[in-house]
């Protein structure tokens, strides 16, 4: 798994929740109207985030075992489109303007684990490639 492309994971569901509490405050106050950038608190690599999954995966009974994920330089895994190294985003903004605090992407992660377990019809393990 590639080591030397840093972000931070967002859940889909929370981004779009988030945005739709921006635009409803954005539509009475047309003043917040603007550019902002929006993701998780911290930052991980491709490799981090591999990692903790699987651990968290295990903990949670969605896996048997723990996986072994080995990381690799960008270089060794070439794709299509040239992806940056750094995607990282300041998010301070849209946090002090919409007064939405912003997760960890640890907490998320864990979260959605925690989501796929309690689901009636969710996977009792997650299938592994």
């Amino acid at each position: 798994m590639v080591d030397d492309q840093w972000g931070a994971p967002t859940q889909v569901h929370w981004l779009a929740s988030a945005v739709v509490l921006a635009l409803v405050q954005v539509l009475k106050e047309p003043n917040k109207r603007g550019l902002y950038h929006l993701s998780c608190q911290g930052e991980t690599s491709w490799h981090g985030f591999a990692s903790a999954l699987v651990r968290e995966a295990c903990r949670f009974g969605h896996l048997v075992q723990l996986v072994d994920v080995a990381p690799i330089s960008s270089a060794h895994w070439p794709q299509a489109a040239c992806r940056p190294l750094n995607s990282r985003l300041d998010c301070r903004l849209f946090s002090s303007v919409f007064r939405i605090e912003l997760p960890l992407w640890q907490t998320q992660m864990t979260e959605w684990l925690a989501s796929q377990r309690a689901q009636p019809d969710g996977p009792d393990e997650l299938p592994l490639p």
